[in-house]
C-alpha cells in the first residue's frame, strides 16, 4: 500500500507516490515516528529508483493519538496500514490522498 497525492517538489517536479519506509514505535518515550518517502510515481518506486523527498511525522500522545492508533489491540493489524490510516486522518499534508493498493489500484 501507499498514498497517492500530488505535491510539487521545490524543483518543480510533481511527486505523487508516498510510501512509508519505516515506523519506529517508542512507547517508553511516548511517540511514534513515521518516515515517508516520496516518488514521482509508482513505476519509479517499483523500478527501485531513489525517492525525491523524505518526510518524518511524529505521533505523540498529546491528543491521545498514540493510544488511539498504536495501541496493543491494533498491533495485531499490519503496522503500515495503521500508519497510512493515521497519516490520512491526521496529517494535513495528506488531505485528499488516496490509497494505492499493491496491485496498482486505488481506493
Amino acid at each position: 500500500m501507499a498514498l497517492g497525492k500530488t505535491v510539487e517538489h521545490e524543483t518543480g517536479i510533481d511527486i505523487y507516490y508516498w510510501n512509508i519506509n519505516r515506523i519506529d514505535i517508542r512507547r517508553n518515550n511516548d511517540y511514534v515516528s513515521i518516515q515517508v518517502f516520496g516518488y514521482i510515481n509508482e513505476n519509479i518506486y517499483r523500478a527501485g529508483k531513489s525517492n525525491l523527498i523524505e518526510r518524518v511525522f511524529i505521533v505523540n500522545n498529546d491528543n491521545g493519538l498514540l493510544d488511539e492508533y498504536f495501541n496493543s489491540s491494533n498491533m495485531v493489524n499490519n503496522i503500515y496500514d495503521i500508519g497510512y490510516k493515521y497519516l490520512k486522518e491526521n496529517e494535513s499534508f495528506f488531505d485528499g490522498a488516496v490509497d494505492i493498493l499493491e496491485e496498482g489500484g486505488t481506493n
